[in-house]
């Protein structure tokens, strides 16, 4: 049970941390995580999800990334409609159709029904609940998902989808990325100290 805020924790702090560019040179892929104005309860399946996987996913493939760390509507857009993106993991909490944004505001997938051609993209991984009927975003950008966007996403889906992604394209091992990130943050604690 010691386990679980822990790695709620882990998680929290990687995302304040982690850099919001990663090697962007022309394309790249978003990542877009709602951590602005939702529910308290509604933390707890972004941190639980293990967005640093993801993230060192990311990193360790070399895959240059933009961070959307709080939602913000007009950077969501500028991706949606930047044809060097692409393609988008998006994590929060939403419908197949939608994505909350706020306590009481959802953002819906139906006002990108008429992006232009170069707004689409290669695939968007739509990491929340994905209830209710509905277009999902791929369908509207003509884009491709690695997995169904047919039933509810749950904590566990997402962390075992990162973890797979992390053995089966780069064979490494969820420890592996653990242990390197403890060693990152003692050394910057050190670097600190010694400012």
């Amino acid at each position: 049970m010691l386990m679980i805020p822990f790695w709620f924790f882990i998680n929290y702090l990687y995302l304040q941390i982690a850099p919001e560019e990663f090697k962007i040179k022309d394309k790249y892929v978003g990542v877009v995580v709602t951590t602005t104005n939702l529910a308290r309860y509604k933390y707890l399946f972004i941190y639980g999800s293990g967005i640093f996987l993801l993230i060192e996913y990311l990193k360790r493939k070399n895959q240059p990334f933009k961070l959307l760390k709080k939602f913000d509507k007009k950077k969501f857009d500028d991706m949606i409609y930047d044809e060097n993106c692409r393609g988008l993991y998006i994590l929060g909490h939403g419908s197949r159709h939608g994505l909350s944004i706020s306590k009481d505001e959802m953002l819906y997938y139906c006002e990108y029904a008429n992006a232009p051609k170069k707004a689409k993209k290669v695939f968007i991984i739509q990491l929340h609940c994905n209830h209710l009927k509905g277009k999902p975003l791929a369908e509207y950008l003509d884009a491709c998902t690695d997995f169904s966007m047919e039933t509810i996403r749950t904590i566990e889906d997402n962390k075992n989808y990162f973890i797979d992604k992390l053995r089966e394209e780069l064979d490494i091992d969820i420890f592996d990325i653990f242990r390197g990130y403890i060693f990152e943050v003692i050394g910057n604690i050190k670097e600190r100290k010694s400012i």
